[in-house]
Parts: structure tokens; C-alpha cells; sequence
């Protein structure tokens, strides 16, 4: 063992004797005695860690057993914690592993051994201490010359001639560490074999390797394993995966050693129960059933029940509900979630740590696994950041780090910036960073993601996770998600996750209800100590009390312990009166009276913190208030009295204690210094506070009446959660800080608080803010009005208040100066509204202005959306491909932001332009782009609009039902997240595929539903486009003059600046319908407006369209060759499968009327529609196909052939939702057959 630097004027270092899992043991001698004695060398972590310590010392000092090493001596040299005990003269128990198999003698001896170990441990567990690390290398066996201590010192009988003493190491320290660092003072260890977390693998009880709450029945787990070793020669289980599993299952011992009687045998395996209550319940208890199982002289049985720490019982069937959805998720490789909802108590926490579920998913399902709770730790850290920060396998932005490290400092760089540098903390780039990180875990096996407490996530926190669950619904992930029934109310956000993963197809909540009967006795009969059967008069009463809730019923049995009403009754436990204790959902009543003063003080520091704490934070927070105070031993009567909660991540209050009159025995003054303390200590522990963090220590300096520390941190908060995207917790700390302000910088909270609330899309609330602003920011610079000003512009803007908008802005302007950003902004506000006033010209012009202002070398996001608006613009004006251009423009600025939700809105653009251009093979490209960062950020509305984009391209290819099937997946979403304006479009583009397959009163009904929402929706109106398609209905169902009256009101209706696309649709179906009444000049007219209207751009899609038109004009005119010559013109554009067969349709009948002579083209052309209308689906066109087909055949004579057609055209039409088209064609085309 190398040297160590340790200069202490008391002890000097002679040599190592071993090395534990934090510490090196050396012998020393003692200068002042001059003793030999051990020291162990210990490093700590922080002030909680010296804290803690010295309360640790201040327990283990104390302890004055025979069987217990005594501490002698502690303290601090330099950064080095250090204890001095015992020099002790003996071997340790681990030297009878290297020794045969025991005999009879032999376990004797080991039975007289252990009798003292369980002294030792009766001795600690009454002090709260639990040792950990319980194994034969910490048991010493003593010398002779060691076991002379006087009776009045020990504390305990003098060793039996029968053996030799013993002594236990390491008491006490093992059991601070989940509720320290997890990483220090708990991994002292100085066996042989010291785990990573403060305990031995060979010998942990389950919950120790699962890190879950160790208690007493672990030490006796630990010590029933240990026995096993040495008697057996070879441990119960051979590995972690073993001892978990229990497979195989320990052999017997009396085979492995036919020494060991069978009685003692199954006493030896009762203390390894996977269970922990079926252990014994103490060391007492264990002590007197080996006493039994052996030849040692029993104990005398205690008389007095004690209630011990709580337990794990039932729930079988729920777990088996999760392992369920757990092999589902394995079986077909997608996420499903599963909520775990009931009250306050029901054990949802139990079920998800104590049941062995992580255990067995890991074990029987291969599953990795990762747990988090909303709670927060002393650090401030909780929910998704622990876990997602916790894979150091990815590499994550500094804005991602931002976002979730309670640590916010930014290191100063050590260059220029780079464009890199820019990217902020968005939601759409958290999501996709956090998103593939659980993806990389889910990989190779199955994801057990556990998230408990969910009503204590922030808003961001919920956006994030339905995000996530959208981003990963191709992941074998199965999400476990808890939170109680009472935090399910209406508007709060554990409602709307709800409503979103119901909305998603997502199972419905898994409740847990109070425990059965069964349940009960045995829960009852698992807590008291001594174990005996509860007699029925007891377990009516509980199950009265508790409605069978594990922690009032837990509470109950506390209250009947601590007052004495628990009594032995013919081998019973019964009560005597009535119990005391609340009625289920009532506030539980402390027993005042029954507390000890440690637990008291423990108890009021518990509800000064209120949240979840560890050891080292309530030895900070209770240090100087009473020296002699064990902080274990208060914890540990305070958890197993149903008062404290605790976990692998700490301790916490329990749910429905009323802490009234514990705080009204203490001053006022006393609870003002404690929160004071504890908010001084939340920042001198946490140098760098996260959003909540800073909510707290603002709440507890305010409690301790120091406003203007409250207010500062409050404020800090409310800019922090507004950085990071967690609003709710931003809006209430900045109410908070406009409440504590003292004034002067009022109207400054006020204009924050405004921008936030506009970021949110809460504009009344905005407006109200900035206007309140406003009124108390005369004496302000003008660079300050100006931002105020325009903050109130851009409100009204999205109000639609758009003179009173302009006005402010005008305002803006006049005062900015030579302020370049300031006029930069106020022109970008200005472009924005005149272009929702369609006024593109002078939108135009601001847009150019604003970036002219900027200049070229403006950070790219403040670029990104004045490219876009001139984008829009140029397409808007019919110059796609100018457009084109300066969308890609946005889209190079865009990627060097990093802003994937922009990226995502400039692909769709460019997608739909594309496509307006015909080139759908570029439109898909950029689509699927857009649509991967969607689905990647768990952008569920963008994916909807991605969706709708698709199926506007699956038309265009005549993929018909492909596209009504994608147009309903996007109504889903939309209906999912609540966007109304997204279900009219929707619901509008549904109606246009349901004509185009023959469904035409479902796409009545459709369009009228989104007229009905078209009329409560704000915002540029669809009204023209369901004019347009409910006037395609009446064609469908030959009722041509509704038709024409609907398709003249949506030319009127249509606005200055949409008179392109729409309105040359619009004048085609006109032409239609004309043709249809054989109005060929009116067709005519039609026709030749709507050629104009598409020459000015209105796209390709509609010249396909009016040359199919113009070719069916020119047959019902007998220009048979003009026909002819148009279909067979070149086109320069890509021509969709719908246009293709229209055009074969036309040119096939003008062959056919050209005469016999061209049978072979007639044949080949109608063929040819024939089969595409089929192939696409559209009922109404093959009809038609079919009925020009037939008079082929009449003409050539062949009349069964032509009635042969007709009837196959008339089935179709039958089929479906088209009688009156049937009535209709069967009159034309039989009239003509005639």
C-alpha cells in the first residue's frame, strides 16, 4: 500500500492492515496513551459529507456493546476524514471459508458466534443504524487476551465459556450512503470483497442489489447468507444474476452438509427470503428461532410488540400486468406506455422498487432499465435530466446540457464563437438529442423507462415527454409512468398527458385500489414484532381505518404501538378501546406525545424541507440545534413509524400528516432561522441552481422574511425557466417577484412577464402585462419604450388588431434612431403584417429593410424568418422558382442555427412548391426530410401538416385510397393535439378524396363538419375551398345547377389574393358543368378565363386539368383531329396518373368517332382508362370509361359485348353512394345506344 501523507501530532501510522471499499485501515500508535490502535483514512465529498460525518460519529461514539468495535477518536486533517477504533487481536470469520466443510462441533461454535453477531445487531437496529455490509471479513474472532471488556462498559453479557468473542466492524457508516452522495461515506467496506455501494455481492439481500431501501431483514438476509457460505462451502447464490432471479435456487444444506441438522437448515433459508416479510422480523426474532433450531438456550420472548420498518405485499397481479406489456414491447419492437395512477400511499412506489419487477425485467426480459422521479433531490436535480444526463454514451449540445444541468455555468470560450454556438435550447433539439439517446439504449434490448411522480413535472417536462413518446413509437420502450388520482384534475398537466396518450391509442391507466383482506393480515402480521397471527377484532379496525391504503394502514399500526393499545391476546395481536388514528383520506394526527426529541426535530426539519432530503442535508440544516441529536436513529423510528417515506433517493414526508401543532410548539423565530438556513445551504451546496432549485430557496427565504432575497431569487428563476422553456414554473416565479418588488424596476418584470406570456399564445394576458408596463416606463430611454412598443405591436398583430398593431409599430420607429436592431425589428413586425394584409408589395419592401438593417453578419436566426417571408412571397406572387431559391437561402441559415422545427417548415414549403411545380420526385425529397424531423422531434402537429403534404402528392400520382388513408392519420393528430384550424383543412381535403372514390355523402358530411369549424376558427377563412368541393359533390350526383350556383359563389367569395390556383380550378368545374348541359360556348368562355388565370402561374396541375377540358369541348364539337392533336402533344410537365387517363378516355372516343377505320386506337385508348380509373379507384370515371366503351361496340355491331359493359358500369355505380349518377347514365348512354 503506497504512503500516505498523514502528519497528526496524536497518532502516528505504523502499517497498513487492509484496504475497505473509501478507506485504507492502518495500525497507529496513540501518543498519548501509547495504545495501539486503528485508524481508517476517508476522504469527504462536501460540507453535507463532514456533516453527516460528524453526526455519524456522534451515533457510533455512543454505542457501547461487547460485541461492537469502539470508536475511539474522529476528526478532519486537511481534506481527510479519519476514525480511530480498537487495535483488535484475532481473525476474521472469513479465515472458515478456507477451511473444510464444518461438522456438528464446529456449527456450534458458528451458532455461538452468531448469537453475538445478533446481539450486536439487536444492539445497533434499536439505534436506527443498519449495518450494510454484513460479511465474514467484518466479523473479527477474538484472541483470549481481547475478550476481558467489564460488563458495565459493554452494554451486554460477558462472552460464554462455550466460544470465543467476537466483534462486528463498520457499523453505521454504511448506512448513510443513499442518503449522502450514493458515492462516499457508504462504500466503506474492509473485506475481502467490497462492493460498489456499500454492500458485499455474495451476501446482498435483493432490495440491496436493486438499490431500493435497505432495512433491518437486509442485515439478516446479509447474516443468513454468510452462514450458508460457511456451512455449505459455497455461497446460496453464485452470482448477482443468481441471487436476484433465485435461480437456481439454493440447495439444501443438509445435502451440502449432512452436519447441518434439517431444522437448521430451513431457519438458515427463512433468513434469505426473497420476500423481505417473510424474514424474521429482528434480531431478536432470528435470534430465537436458531436457538430453537439448535442446541443454544432460547431468549426470553420480548412482551411489548414493536412495529418495524414498512414492507412489500401483494400487488401480484399488477406486476404481472407490466411484465405483460413488458413482453409485448419485446415481441413487437414499439413503445407502449402504462400509467400507475392511485392516492397518496397505495404503494405505487412499492410496486415499481420492492416487488423485484426491475429485477426481473432485467433478468427474465433482458431489459435495461432507468428510473427517475419529478421529485427533487437536495441538488435540485429530478426527472428526465437525472436519466438523460446519467448515459454518458452520448454526446449531448451545450443548449441540451443547458436545459437539463442543474449546473447552468458556462465556461468562458477559448475562441470566437462559432456558428455552433448560436444553437439555443429548443424543444425540437432536446427532443431529437433525447429521443436517440433512448433510442441507443433500446437498441440491442428492451427499454423499462420508468418516470414516477409525474404531477411534479414541469410543463416543459410534460411537452417533452409526449414528444418523446411520439418520437419513439418504433422503439421497444415500455414507459412506466405514476402519478396520484388527486393531481388528475381538470387543466392541470397531468391531465393533459393524459388526454394525449389517450388520444394516441394508448392504454387506460392501471389503478391500484387498497390492499384485500388477505393482504392485509398479512402485512399486519409481517410489521409487529414478535411475529404473531392478528386477531379479527384487529385487522376490522385497520381495514376501518386505513381502507386497506399500505401507508395509513402502516400509520394505524403506529399509532396503536406508540400508545400501547397493541396487546398478546392467546397468541394473538389485539387491540384494547378503540383505535386511534384518521379516518382514510383525513389528515393523520401526530402522536405528539409518543415522539422522542430527536424524532421531533427530525420531524420539523423534514417539514421545513419538504421535499425529498438525505441524511447530509438534515445534519446541515439541525447542525447546532441540539448536539447530542442521532440523526439515523430519528430517521429510522420515523420511517418505521409511517411518518418519513424513504427510498433509494432519500427520505421525504409522508402524504397526509398534519404538522400544525409540531410547528406550533416551536417559535416563529425558531422556523424563520431554519428556512433561512436551509435556503443558505441549498445555495452553498448548489453553486449553480437549476429553474426549480431556485424556486425553493426563493419560497424558504421568503417564508423566513427575507424578502428581498426572496425576491432576487425569485426573479432568477422566473428568467431561468423562461430560457429553458418551463413556462408554467417561469410565469408563477415571476408573479411571485412582482409581488416581493420593491418598485423601482416594476415595469421591467412586467415586459418579461408580457413576452413570456406571448411566447405561450396567451395574448390578453400579454397585452394586459405590456399595457401595465407601459403606464410605469414614461421616464424610460427611448431604446427601452421602443422594445416595450413592440412587444405591444406584435401582441395586437396576433390579436388581428391590426390598425392599433401598425399603430405601435409606427411608434417604434419614430423614437429608434440610429438604433439599427431596434428598426430591424420593428421592420420585420411591419413586413409580418402586411403580409397577412396581403399587401405583399409593401411586405416586401419591410422584409428587405429589416434585412438590409440586420446585415449580413446578424446571427442567422434573427435571418431565418425574413427569407422565409420573401420565400412566401415570391410563391405567393406565382415565381416558384424565384422562391425556391431564397427558401433554400433559409435553409442554409437554418441548419447552422440548429433550429430543427424552422428546418422542418422550410422543407414542407419547399416540398409544396415543388409540387405546385409538378416535379414530384424533388417534393418527396424535401417532404421526407421534413417528416423525419417531425416524427424525430415528436412534433405530432407539424407531422399531421407533413401528412396532408403527402397525401396532396399521393393524389397527384392517382394513389387515391393511399392518400385518403394518410389524410385520416393527420386528422388523428390533429384532433389529438387540438388543432382546429388543422381539422377544417383536413377535414376539406378528406371530402376531395371520398368524391374522387365514389363516396359522395360522406364528403357532404365531411365538408360540412369543416364548414361548421371553418365558421368558429379565426384566421384566413376555408370557405372558398368547400365552396369548390361541395360544388364537385353536386357534379358527382348530377345536380349541375347546384353545382354551377356553388362554384359562381366561391368565384365571388374569393379574395384579391388567392385569384389563381382556386379561382382557374373553380372556372374549370364551370366548364364542366357547362359541357355537362351541352352549354358549349359558355364552357367556351370558362375555359379560355381559366387558361388566362393558369398563364399567370397558377401551376401545372391546373393546365393539365383545362387541356383535358378543352379536349372533351372539342368532341362534343366533332374537332375529332383537334382532339387528337392535343392529347398527343408533348407536355412539359410531369402528368399525373388521374390527367393520363382522362386524356386516353378523350382521345379513344374521338377515335372512336372518327369512324371503324380507327378500331385499334378506339380499343387501345378506352382499354387503357378503363384500367387506370380501376386501378385508382374512382367509380365515377370508369362508369364513364365503360359507357364510351360501349358504344364502340354497338357501333361495330357487337351488342352483347356493349350491354355486357353497361351492366358492369351500372354495378359500380349501384355499389356505392352514386344512385342518382346511375339513373343518370343509365339514360345516356342506353338513349344513345338506341
Amino acid at each position: 500500500m503506497p504512503a500516505i501523507d498523514f502528519k497528526h501530532p496524536r497518532y502516528q501510522l505504523n502499517e497498513p492492515l487492509g484496504r475497505g471499499g473509501m478507506g485504507a485501515v492502518w495500525e497507529a500508535i496513540d501518543l498519548e496513551t501509547n495504545e495501539m490502535v486503528a485508524i481508517k483514512l476517508l476522504r469527504e465529498d462536501s460540507l453535507a459529507d463532514r456533516r453527516l460525518f460528524e453526526s455519524e460519529i456522534r451515533t457510533l461514539g455512543e454505542l457501547r456493546h461487547e460485541n461492537i468495535v469502539r470508536l475511539l477518536d474522529a476528526g478532519a486533517l486537511g481534506d481527510r476524514l479519519f476514525l480511530v477504533m480498537e487495535r483488535l487481536r484475532g481473525c476474521p470469520l472469513d479465515e472458515f471459508l478456507d477451511q473444510p466443510k464444518p461438522g456438528r462441533l464446529q456449527i456450534e461454535l458458528l451458532l455461538h458466534i452468531t448469537a453475538q453477531v445478533l446481539l450486536a445487531l439487536e444492539y445497533i437496529h434499536d439505534r436506527g443504524i443498519i449495518h450494510g455490509d454484513l460479511k465474514p471479513s467484518n466479523i473479527m474472532v477474538l484472541e483470549p487476551a481481547d475478550t476481558s471488556r467489564p460488563m458495565e462498559e459493554s452494554g451486554g453479557p460477558p462472552p460464554s465459556d462455550a466460544g470465543p468473542a467476537i466483534k462486528v466492524l463498520d457499523f453505521g457508516l454504511a448506512r448513510g450512503s443513499k442518503r449522502l452522495t450514493r458515492d462516499s461515506l457508504s462504500k466503506i467496506s474492509s473485506g475481502r470483497q467490497g462492493a460498489h455501494d456499500g454492500g458485499t455481492p455474495l451476501y446482498m439481500a435483493p432490495e440491496q442489489i436493486a438499490s431500493t431501501a435497505t432495512t433491518e431483514r437486509s442485515d439478516l438476509y446479509a447474516l443468513g447468507a454468510l452462514l450458508y457460505h460457511i456451512i455449505a462451502g459455497r455461497p446460496p447464490f453464485e452470482s448477482l444474476t443468481a441471487a436476484l432471479t433465485r435461480k437456481p435456487p439454493p440447495p439444501s444444506l443438509e445435502k451440502l452438509n449432512k452436519a447441518c441438522a434439517p431444522k437448521l437448515a430451513r431457519t438458515i433459508l427463512s433468513f434469505m427470503e426473497e420476500a423481505r416479510h417473510k424474514r424474521p422480523s429482528t434480531a431478536a426474532e432470528a435470534a430465537a428461532m436458531l436457538a430453537n433450531a439448535g442446541s443454544l438456550a432460547a431468549q426470553k420472548p420480548p412482551t411489548s410488540p414493536r412495529l418495524m420498518r414498512p414492507v412489500f405485499i401483494g400487488r401480484e397481479r399488477e406486476r404481472g400486468l407490466i411484465l405483460q406489456k413488458l413482453e409485448e414491447v419485446r415481441e413487437h419492437g414499439a413503445l407502449q406506455s402504462l400509467r400507475l395512477v392511485g392516492e397518496s400511499g397505495c404503494g405505487k412506489s412499492w410496486l415499481l422498487h420492492s416487488s423485484g419487477l426491475k429485477a426481473l425485467a432485467e433478468f427474465d426480459f433482458e431489459a435495461n432499465t432507468l428510473e427517475t422521479s419529478f421529485r427533487q433531490e437536495r441538488d435540485g436535480r429530478g426527472g428526465l435530466g437525472r436519466i438523460l444526463l446519467g448515459n454518458r454514451d452520448s454526446d449531448y449540445s451545450p443548449g441540451f446540457r443547458r436545459r437539463f444541468s442543474v449546473d447552468t455555468r458556462e465556461e468562458p470560450p477559448s475562441e470566437a464563437p462559432t456558428e455552433s454556438d448560436f444553437r439555443e435550447s429548443s424543444n425540437d433539439q432536446v427532443t431529437a438529442e433525447a429521443a436517440e439517446a433512448l433510442r441507443s439504449l433500446a437498441r440491442q434490448q428492451p427499454l423499462l423507462l420508468i418516470l414516477e411522480d409525474i404531477q411534479f413535472a414541469t410543463e416543459t417536462e410534460i411537452d417533452l415527454l409526449t414528444r418523446l413518446a411520439a418520437a419513439l413509437s418504433d422503439s421497444p420502450i415500455l414507459l412506466v409512468l405514476s402519478y396520484r388520482d388527486e393531481d388528475h384534475q381538470p387543466g392541470s398537466l397531468v391531465e393533459r398527458l393524459g388526454k394525449r396518450l389517450d388520444g394516441s391509442g394508448h392504454p387506460q391507466p392501471l389503478r391500484l385500489g387498497g390492499l384485500d383482506d388477505n393482504a392485509l393480515r398479512e402485512y399486519a402480521e409481517a410489521v409487529l414484532s414478535p411475529r404473531l397471527p392478528a386477531a379479527p377484532e384487529l385487522l376490522e379496525t385497520l381495514a376501518a381505518r386505513s381502507g386497506g391504503n399500505p401507508l395509513a394502514l402502516h400509520q394505524a399500526l403506529g399509532q396503536l404501538v406508540a400508545e400501547g393499545s397493541l396487546v398478546r391476546d392467546s397468541g394473538y395481536w389485539n387491540y384494547t378501546g378503540k383505535p386511534a388514528g384518521a379516518a382514510p383520506g383525513e389528515k393523520m394526527l401526530l402522536p405528539l406525545n409518543s415522539l422522542s426529541a430527536v424524532r421531533k426535530s427530525v420531524l420539523i426539519a423534514a417539514g421545513i424541507i419538504n421535499e425529498t432530503f438525505d441524511q447530509g442535508l438534515l445534519a446541515c440544516l439541525l447542525e447546532g440545534e441540539d448536539e447530542t441529536m442521532s440523526i439515523p436513529e430519528g430517521t429510522a423510528g420515523l420511517v418505521a413509524s409511517g411518518m418519513l417515506l424513504e427510498d433509494s433517493g432519500g427520505y421525504r414526508l409522508a402524504p397526509g400528516l398534519d404538522l400544525d401543532e409540531l410547528f406550533n410548539s416551536i417559535s416563529t423565530k425558531q422556523t424563520k432561522r431554519l428556512h433561512k438556513r436551509l435556503a443558505k445551504l441549498l445555495l452553498e451546496l448548489n453553486e449553480a441552481p437549476g429553474t426549480r432549485l431556485r424556486m425553493r430557496i426563493a419560497k424558504h427565504f421568503e417564508l423566513a422574511g427575507a424578502g428581498e432575497d426572496a425576491f432576487n431569487h425569485y426573479l432568477d428563476a422566473a428568467r431561468s425557466g423562461a430560457k429553458d422553456y418551463s413556462n408554467q414554473l417561469s410565469r408563477k416565479a415571476y408573479e411571485k417577484a412582482l409581488e416581493l418588488s420593491p418598485g423601482n424596476n416594476r415595469h421591467e418584470i412586467l415586459r418579461e412577464l408580457g413576452s413570456l406570456h406571448l411566447s405561450c399564445g396567451e395574448l390578453q394576458s400579454a397585452l394586459d402585462c405590456l399595457l401595465e408596463a407601459e403606464r410605469g416606463a414614461a421616464i424610460l430611454p427611448d431604446s427601452d419604450r421602443a422594445g416595450l412598443w413592440n412587444g405591444i405591436a406584435r401582441t395586437l398583430h396576433r390579436q388581428g388588431k391590426l390598425d392599433e398593431a401598425k399603430e405601435y409599430f409606427d411608434r417604434c420607429l419614430a423614437i429608434a434612431g440610429e438604433d439599427t436592431r431596434a428598426l430591424a425589428k420593428t421592420c420585420y413586425g411591419l413586413a409580418g403584417l402586411f403580409f397577412d394584409q396581403r399587401d405583399l408589395g409593401r411586405a416586401r419592401k419591410h422584409f428587405q429593410k429589416s434585412l438590409e438593417l440586420y446585415g449580413e453578419g446578424a446571427p442567422p436566426r434573427d435571418l431565418v424568418p425574413l427569407h422565409l417571408g420573401l420565400a412566401l412571397i415570391e410563391r405567393l406572387e406565382n415565381h416558384p422558382e424565384r422562391s425556391i431559391s431564397r427558401f433554400k437561402k433559409a435553409l442554409g441559415l437554418a441548419r447552422k442555427t440548429g433550429q430543427l422545427l424552422d428546418i422542418a417548415r422550410i422543407q414542407s414549403n419547399l416540398a409544396n412548391t415543388y409540387r405546385t411545380l409538378g416535379e414530384m420526385s424533388a417534393a418527396l425529397e424535401h417532404l421526407e426530410e421534413s417528416t423525419r424531423i417531425r416524427k424525430l422531434t415528436g412534433d405530432r402537429q407539424g407531422l399531421a401538416v407533413c401528412l396532408n403534404s403527402l397525401a396532396r402528392i399521393q393524389t397527384q400520382r392517382g394513389e387515391f385510397q393511399a392518400a385518403l388513408e394518410t389524410t385520416e392519420s393527420a386528422l388523428e393528430i390533429f384532433e389529438e393535439v387540438g388543432d382546429p384550424k388543422g381539422i377544417a383543412i383536413t377535414l376539406c381535403n378528406i371530402g376531395e378524396l371520398l368524391l374522387l372514390r365514389g363516396r359522395p355523402r360522406e364528403a357532404r358530411e365531411a365538408l360540412e363538419r369543416c364548414s361548421k369549424l371553418d365558421d368558429e376558427n379565426d384566421g384566413t377563412p376555408l370557405a372558398c375551398n368547400i365552396l369548390f368541393n361541395q360544388a364537385r359533390v353536386e357534379v358527382a350526383v348530377c345536380e349541375y345547377e347546384r353545382a354551377e350556383k356553388l362554384f359562381q359563389e366561391c368565384l365571388r367569395r374569393l379574395p384579391a389574393g388567392r385569384k389563381q390556383g382556386l379561382e382557374a380550378h373553380a372556372l374549370a368545374g364551370l366548364a364542366e358543368v357547362f359541357l355537362k348541359k351541352e352549354m358549349l360556348e359558355a364552357a367556351e368562355d370558362a375555359l379560355q378565363e381559366a387558361r388566362g388565370v393558369a398563364q399567370d402561374g397558377a401551376g401545372p396541375e391546373n393546365a393539365s386539368e383545362l387541356l383535358g377540358l378543352r379536349m372533351r369541348l372539342c368532341r362534343q364539337r366533332g374537332e375529332f383531329e383537334q382532339v387528337i392533336d392535343l392529347g398527343r402533344a408533348p407536355d412539359d410537365n410531369e402528368v399525373g396518373p388521374y390527367e393520363t387517363a382522362r386524356r386516353a378516355l378523350e382521345l379513344g372516343a374521338a377515335y372512336r368517332d372518327l369512324g371503324p377505320d380507327w378500331a385499334d386506337k378506339t380499343e387501345k385508348y378506352l382499354e387503357r382508362s378503363i384500367k387506370e380509373f380501376e386501378k385508382m379507384g374512382c367509380p365515377v370515371e370508369t362508369s364513364e370509361a365503360l359507357g364510351e366503351f360501349s358504344l364502340y361496340w354497338q357501333l361495330t355491331g357487337e351488342e352483347t359485348e356493349a350491354l355486357e359493359l353497361l351492366r358492369r358500369a351500372e354495378t359500380i355505380l349501384s355499389a356505392g353512394q352514386l344512385g342518382p349518377r346511375r339513373s343518370r347514365f343509365t339514360e345516356t348512354f342506353k338513349a344513345r345506344l338506341q
